[in-house]
């Protein structure tokens, strides 16, 4: 859990040091939308493992956690049975799992 809080405070930061890795990339801005989408990724890929049980339910005490850090977690699209997504809110929008 840790571990995601601390990757979803460095996206609020973003203040990545990237420099070392922009001799592969044509334009700045191409570096930064690959880096965010890979931070994104990671993060969501968390967000699956830690807030949501082996039976598909959610985990509260985790998004619990996790609200108590200051990051809004609630549904994203839900159906009859419950929610087939999640959304964790940050400054930078909101990022979905599931």
């Amino acid at each position: 859990m840790d571990n995601l809080i601390k990757k979803l405070y460095d996206l609020e930061r973003y203040v990545p040091y990237y420099k070392e890795y922009l001799h592969n990339y044509k334009h700045r801005n191409k570096f930064l939308e690959a880096f965010i989408l890979h931070v994104v990724s990671k993060i969501s890929n968390m967000c699956c493992d830690l807030l949501i049980n082996g039976d598909g339910s959610c985990n509260w005490e985790n998004i619990e956690y996790l609200q108590n850090c200051g990051f809004y977690v609630g549904p994203g699209e839900r159906d009859s049975f419950g929610w087939l997504t999640g959304i964790v809110g940050t400054s930078k929008g909101n990022i979905v799992y599931g």
